[in-house]
């Protein structure tokens, strides 16, 4: 699948780290007269094995012009991309796996007037899920993997590598 879309976005906002105190955030607007334009570019390949085996890679590229007052468009990507897999295995147990990347990402410091372009991310999470019954599954999750120690908002580190359990009962 291979998709491209175009629109105009009124009060556009991006996130950004505040003037006064980066490590807090503002949410800036476009003017009220202006018409943000998005341009997003996108393709997903997607394929499914009899029921045991579904990948996914889906890939966009953003574009950003008639800014208005916003200098850039402040902590959106340009470019991301998603491979999601899932398998089932003995027909109880389910494992998940997804790897993220992000690039393009920018922010401004208003306290020294720099723009900060921000690494390149990538993280790969993977997930566990054992179905004790129809109403309760037990699930372990990994999440950065990589222990990459990246920003996805400007001077606010992610956690390292992290794990999760727990029940889930469903009604």
């Amino acid at each position: 699948e291979v998709k491209g879309s175009y629109a105009q976005y009124k009060d556009f906002y991006v996130l950004n780290n505040a003037k006064a105190d980066t490590t807090r955030f503002e949410v800036l607007y476009s003017n009220d007269d202006t018409k943000v334009h998005v341009t997003t570019l996108s393709g997903r390949v997607h394929y499914n094995l009899q029921g045991i085996w579904k990948s996914q890679l889906l890939v966009e590229g953003m574009m950003y012009s008639s800014l208005g007052n916003l200098e850039k468009a402040w902590h959106r990507p340009t470019m991301k991309a998603t491979w999601s897999n899932s398998f089932i295995l003995k027909e109880k147990l389910l494992v998940t796996s997804d790897f993220y990347f992000l690039t393009g990402l920018q922010a401004k410091n208003y306290v020294s007037n720099t723009e900060v372009k921000l690494p390149a991310i990538y993280d790969l999470n993977l997930k566990f899920t054992y179905f004790i019954n129809d109403q309760f599954t037990a699930f372990v999750s990994a999440n950065n993997l990589f222990n990459k120690k990246y920003e996805r908002y400007a001077y606010y580190p992610t956690q390292g590598v992290n794990f999760l359990a727990g029940l889930s009962f469903s009604f």
